[in-house]
């Protein structure tokens, strides 16, 4: 075992900035971007403000962190070459695990000034990690069917029979260390007995891949995402499963990457393929497809509710929402709603602007934040606003943001 000190880099990333040149702060929001890096997973342990993402790097695997909301993101160094593929901080902003290509193990104590690699005993890819209840005991899967457990905060690490032989890339204990799931290239597994043996609940409609599996609040209802765009639910803990899509694939490879359901188990996302993330709040019966302006997704994560969540993409892109996503195209008929062509005059302005020809359309005003300030009509936009910097698009559409200037 050995310490990975971390070292200070000039890091400048575009926060404010990329408000100006970005999508509308009504939807997914670009808050970081950087050619030599590929993110796997994001997560936020406590709240909206303090979290962290993995993945790879030209010459050695990545953490980023940040504390103040994803706006800004500092890189930590970890020394190792290969990748990271997932993150996990149990039950705070200090201790947490990232696992990786290898058979990498690393923990931080301190919020990831440093990491410490541990010794995993396996050689084989690790895909995802897990602490259930707190910060000693957790499990990671990978490839060749290798799943590990630790009881003492990763000083030692021991494998699990988990009946196959296939690479397993998702993991959920919902709601305590005994009772768990596994997915991968076979199915899904189940555990009721905290790993010690592993039960194969695949229906013969799951023929796909699983990438990643969320029991939201209880061990019987759950979802599990997968290749060709097919969602899975179960009610009854993995006896009976549904078979769901929130639209046919229509390009190879097409997959939903990634699921999260942040209070229950109603309103949830997914990630996937094509620059996408698909929303449900009806528990699967139906989806609203929400553009993304960057990347393949891989990883979603909303901390503290069903508004701010964050994204982490391929291409090295983290993403943000305050409003759930906004919803840009229709659940039943995936009509598109038309963007709307628009502009502000004047802009500057010292009291109110316009919005020619669109004057009783609905706007909504952003701070540079990303927080909404106020929605009007616009016959009169702006008219309340103190002096500053802001962003304005039509509610309710997939229109980029146009940045507006109030004077004193």
């Amino acid at each position: 075992m050995h310490t990975i000190k971390s070292f200070s880099i000039k890091f400048v990333v575009f926060c404010s900035i990329l408000c100006f040149f970005n999508l509308s702060h009504a939807g997914w929001l670009t808050v970081f971007q950087s050619d030599s890096f590929d993110l796997k997973s994001i997560h936020f342990p406590v709240d909206a403000q303090t979290g962290y993402a993995v993945g790879y790097g030209y010459n050695e695997a990545c953490v980023f962190k940040t504390t103040n909301g994803g706006w800004t993101w500092n890189p930590q160094a970890t020394g190792l070459s290969g990748g990271l593929k997932a993150v996990y901080f149990p039950e705070n902003t200090e201790i947490g695990y990232a696992v990786g290509d290898y058979g990498i193990v690393i923990k931080t104590t301190n919020g990831g000034s440093d990491w410490v690699e541990q010794y995993s005993g396996v050689t084989s890819e690790l895909y995802a990690v897990q602490f259930p209840i707190d910060c000693d005991t957790g499990f990671a899967v990978g490839y060749n069917g290798v799943i590990i457990k630790t009881t003492d905060g990763g000083e030692n690490w021991f494998g699990l029979t988990s009946g196959t032989t296939e690479g397993l890339l998702a993991i959920d204990f919902p709601v305590d260390a005994s009772v768990g799931y596994v997915g991968g290239s076979d199915g899904v597994r189940k555990t009721v007995n905290g790993g010690i043996t592993w039960t194969d609940i695949t229906p013969a409609t799951m023929y796909v891949c699983i990438e990643d599996i969320d029991f939201p609040v209880n061990t019987q209802v759950g979802y599990a995402v997968g290749w060709d765009m097919f969602i899975f639910k179960t009610t009854n803990g993995g006896v009976t499963w549904d078979t769901m899509r929130p639209y046919d694939a229509g390009k190879e490879y097409a997959a939903v990457h990634t699921v999260h359901f942040p209070l229950n188990d109603q309103v949830g996302y997914f990630g996937g393929t094509g620059f996408e993330i698909f929303k449900t709040t009806d528990g699967g019966l139906t989806f609203s497809h929400q553009f993304v302006p960057k990347g393949i997704v891989y990883s979603v994560w909303f901390p503290v509710d069903d508004d701010t969540g964050f994204a982490a993409c391929c291409e090295a892109c983290i993403l943000k929402t305050t409003d759930g996503g906004g919803t840009f195209i229709t659940e039943q008929t995936g009509r598109k709603i038309p963007v709307l062509q628009f502009c502000v005059n004047p802009n500057p302005f010292r009291s109110d602007a316009r919005v020619p020809g669109h004057e009783s359309e609905l706007f909504n005003i952003y701070d540079v934040t990303g927080c909404l300030v106020v929605s009007c009509r616009g016959a009169m936009l702006g008219e309340n606003l103190k002096p500053g910097v802001y962003f304005v698009a039509p509610a309710g559409r997939a229109n980029p943001s146009v940045k507006i200037v109030k004077l004193q």
